[in-house]
């Protein structure tokens, strides 16, 4: 049976910030030996190389990133709102600022990598991606904080698709350097670096979280919905962050 490298690369990223992972990362363990990631796999990882070499495709999924790390800035902004728990609000809070920054770097790396693309009309397209938490609207006085299980199954979903998250940004970096002009690389690498750096505060803020509720409902329960999640990623092919 091939090991899977996740608990390896999570359990050095919690380390790093000086937390051994707690009871989170003996689950990790249990729910990845029931499911190897795919995107930690050689295959996924050849998968994304035969794409990411293509110039046009490799500035398409930038474009992607813009987009989608915006959408979640603005969910992220919202779900913050009606979490009833004080410090998992001010987490989800900061994470949708993050996700919200990283909008706005993947606009710039567009330009830095594929400067032939600097022109008003793509940078107009790519703007109205880059999103404004300001102008998100929060939901509706008196909506229902979510349940506890519910509270739970979103921990874990941002968990693990920020762990993939950290993956994937470590597969652009190749391709960052390949496509961009020599003058413009070290600033493009060095703003996937400072995403990278966000994705694992997001690991490590679910992680503690998931961690108190591992010690409230058992580390059975919690292993399994991580195993299950981690068979639905798989069955999605999608190489954004």
């Amino acid at each position: 049976m091939t090991i899977s490298t996740t608990s390896t690369v999570i359990g050095g990223a919690l380390t790093d910030i000086g937390w051994d992972g707690g009871a989170y990362l003996d689950v990790l363990n249990v729910a990845l030996r029931d499911v190897r990631p795919r995107f930690e796999t050689d295959r996924f990882r050849s998968t994304f190389r035969d794409q990411a070499i293509d110039r046009d495709w490799f500035a398409s999924l930038l474009a992607s990133n813009l987009y989608m790390e915006g959408y979640s800035a603005g969910r992220l902004k919202q779900y913050a709102g009606i979490v009833g728990d004080g410090l998992l609000q001010r987490d989800i809070a900061r994470h949708a600022q993050d996700e919200a920054r990283h909008s706005r770097q993947f606009y710039d790396l567009i330009f830095l990598v594929f400067p032939h693309l600097d022109d008003p009309t793509l940078r107009a397209e790519a703007e109205a991606n880059v999103v404004d938490l300001n102008k998100i609207t929060d939901c509706p006085a008196g909506y229902p904080p979510p349940e506890e299980e519910e509270l739970v199954n979103s921990l874990i979903l941002m968990n693990l698709f920020e762990i993939k998250a950290l993956y994937l940004g470590n597969y652009l970096k190749p391709f960052i350097a390949a496509h961009s002009p020599v003058a413009q690389a070290p600033a493009a690498l060095a703003m996937i670096e400072r995403i990278a750096g966000d994705e694992c505060h997001h690991i490590a803020y679910t992680a503690r979280h998931l961690d108190r509720f591992i010690h409230q409902r058992g580390p059975t329960e919690i292993a399994s919905l991580m195993s299950g999640f981690l068979d639905q990623m798989n069955q999605l092919e999608e190489y954004h962050l």
